[in-house]
């Protein structure tokens, strides 16, 4: 999706398509996007009876935090493995997987902090 996005861009925009950095901005902006329709949408399951909110909700959210994940993601790697010399590819890319491996711990470690205190709609606008 994004790649024909990004190849078309020229034609459609008369401009070159953002940068890397310009896109990994866009996917976060994505994803806090996305954790705020999550929270939205919890806040009206936590208010209504169980049951009155349909599943189909969700997909907006989803598709939202899988393209912010495309653009984050695989355009961090894609930055970091396209600007390494030959001989380091292999180590800025574990080291970009590291830096994702740490960001999850830490996201882990503030859910639990956090779960105990506050509602599931809080915790996801604390997310977002």
């Amino acid at each position: 999706l994004t790649r024909g996005i990004f190849e078309r861009w020229r034609r459609w925009f008369g401009a070159a398509p953002p940068a890397s950095t310009a896109r990994m901005f866009v996917g976060m902006l994505l994803a806090s996007l996305a954790f705020l329709c999550s929270s939205a949408l919890q806040s009206v399951v936590e208010a209504g009876p169980a049951g009155s909110v349909s599943v189909l909700w969700q997909v907006p959210q989803i598709f939202l935090i899988t393209l912010a994940e495309v653009l984050v993601s695989v355009e961090s790697l894609n930055f970091f493995y396209s600007r390494a010399p030959a001989e380091a590819k292999a180590a800025v890319s574990a080291l970009s997987l590291l830096t994702v491996s740490f960001g999850d711990i830490l996201c882990g470690l503030l859910y639990q902090a956090l779960s105990s205190r506050l509602s599931l709609t809080m915790m996801l606008l604390t997310f977002s």
